[in-house]
């Protein structure tokens, strides 16, 4: 391994007590000069201490919902407000005597469809997740779940199944208190979404899935005192693994690769989020890969830094093999044990010490996201239109052709990036699967993932405002069964659209490589017909 992957020369370059030192001060100049609300977004620091003292309160609410038999929650809320929640759903399943979660983070109607057949309308709870408390897409979820709920239990009883996470003052605060929700958990304002997995956003849904929330926060606690300033450099595992990424990407190495033990394959979801949107921006960052196929060696090109989180009690035999193949022709590789999932509170403070010191080497500023708000204007615009009686039109279609020229033509730096407005079900995943593989396997070239709408909270920060290094399929189908929205003139399939169109008029409008294509219909046999004519 030549010596530009030298950790210990990364973390003296970076000396790092003074930047962990600077950090734990919230000094704003490890980012940029001027403050710009930085430090009204690094409570995360603090976070651990704090939610100790909430734990009982969770509990108490964890206990009510357990003595009335409820036997689902859907967790409605978009990126940050629900990615922890996620990956800890993922990792700890179902425990007897909990209610079952069903995340619901698409407004795609045939997903939407799919989580009312799953559930027992009668016997769930909803908890509505937002920061902003301003988020469409969960906004509206509610307004549907409201009705289904309120059609079997009347609506006082109905509201009674309404928990929201959400800012003090934000409107989904005003919208719980007028509505009467059963509980609002208002969270610390100066945590941002991305940096919230172990507030309320993350402790609620795991204390209901019956995950000890008092041991996340012990072994959040436990790394925070490992990441503090008086600790040496060479020990502090965030700033290790900061440098690590931040150099690397600096040397052009930003495709960061996440191989995963299958235990913890979930967990890159928020990853994925809080790389991409802290780091992409200003025409910077480091692209987040999660879920690819894992190749050999010789597919994978000299842009990439790997980093394996391994679950000491998976069967590694054949990943390990693998990494170890990946090490031996020079690829740079990191590799993180975790033992299960009350460990979760320690990687999510350490991935967020990363990020932190990774972005003070890029110089970039990572508590915003600048670039979010332009797809949002573009789909507003749009549904004010709909509102005005004026339908919607077809997103335009592309051809193969485009895509292949695209492709054809790529950089050695470049990526892939496929945007699936499409169902979630396994299927469907496996034919997405199959587009990354043959894509690396073709032009070796690193590949993404994302959902519509969800990646729009995730990774389209990154997609506008990092760097122009990423060709983007949009897929998108025809909705055969869409719902109405409940007071709205639109549907859920109008708004998935909706997300769609300004989404790519915003690509476009800012240069991007972007291919659209309207798929027939939403089945994976479309996505593998589409695969053979790269």
């Amino acid at each position: 391994m030549s010596s530009e992957f030298n950790i210990e020369a990364h973390v003296a370059e970076l000396d790092a007590e003074s930047t962990i030192s600077r950090l734990w001060k919230r000094d704003h100049t490890l980012w940029q000069a001027t403050d710009d609300e930085i430090n009204e977004r690094l409570g995360w620091l603090t976070a651990t201490s704090y939610m100790k003292t909430k734990l009982d309160d969770i509990e108490d609410f964890v206990g009510e919902i357990k003595s009335e038999n409820i036997k689902y929650f859907v967790l409605l809320g978009m990126g940050g407000s629900s990615r922890a929640a996620k990956v800890i759903h993922r990792t700890s399943g179902a425990n007897i005597g909990f209610p079952n979660m069903v995340p619901l983070e698409s407004t795609v109607p045939s997903t939407i469809g799919k989580t009312l057949k799953e559930i027992d309308i009668k016997n769930t709870l909803v908890i509505v997740a937002s920061k902003s408390g301003n988020t469409i897409e969960p906004l509206l979820t509610h307004e549907l779940f409201k009705s289904e709920i309120t059609s079997v239990l009347g609506y006082e009883k109905a509201m009674q199944r309404f928990v929201a996470i959400t800012d003090e003052g934000s409107p989904l605060h005003q919208l719980a208190v007028k509505e009467k929700f059963r509980k609002v958990f208002l969270n610390p304002k100066d945590i941002g979404g991305r940096f919230s997995g172990i507030t309320y956003f993350g402790l609620v849904p795991a204390a209901l899935l019956g995950v000890n929330i008092h041991a996340m926060i012990e072994t959040g606690e436990y790394m925070r005192s490992l990441c503090a300033p008086d600790k040496p450099a060479n020990e502090n595992p965030g700033a290790i693994l900061g440098a690590t990424i931040g150099y690397l990407a600096k040397f052009g190495k930003d495709k960061l690769t996440l191989i995963t033990s299958p235990s913890v394959f979930g967990y890159g979801l928020w990853v994925v989020q809080l790389i991409a949107e802290s780091l992409g921006k200003s025409g910077k960052g480091v692209i987040p890969i999660a879920g690819e196929p894992l190749m050999p060696p010789k597919y994978y090109g000299d842009d990439r830094l790997f980093v394996y989180l391994r679950s000491d009690t998976d069967e590694n035999n054949e990943t390990d093999k693998s990494i170890a193949d990946i090490r031996s022709q020079g690829h740079p590789v990191t590799t993180i044990n975790m033992s299960d999932i009350n460990s979760f509170g320690a990687e999510l403070f350490r991935w967020e010490v990363a990020i932190s010191v990774a972005a003070s080497i890029l110089q970039v500023n990572p508590f915003n996201q600048p670039d979010v708000q332009l797809s949002k204007n573009s789909t507003s615009k749009i549904l004010a239109k709909l509102s005005s009686g004026k339908l919607i039109t077809d997103v335009p279609s592309d051809s193969i052709s485009k895509l292949n020229e695209y492709l054809k033509s790529s950089r050695p730096d470049d990526y892939f990036g496929l945007l699936a407005y499409l169902p979630h079900n396994r299927s469907i995943n496996r034919a997405l699967r199959g587009m990354r593989e043959k894509v690396v396997s073709k032009y070796k070239i690193a590949t993404t993932l994302g959902h519509g709408p969800s990646y729009l909270h995730s990774t389209g920060q990154l997609h506008k405002g990092g760097p122009n290094s990423g060709i983007f399929l949009m897929l998108t189908a025809p909705h055969e069964n869409d719902i109405s929205i409940p007071n709205k003139s639109y549907t859920f399939g109008q708004v998935t659209d909706a997300d769609a169109m300004g989404d790519l008029q915003t690509l476009k409008e800012l240069n991007r490589r972007v291919v659209h294509i309207k798929l027939p219909d939403d089945s994976a046999s479309s996505i593998s017909s589409l695969v053979e004519k790269i």
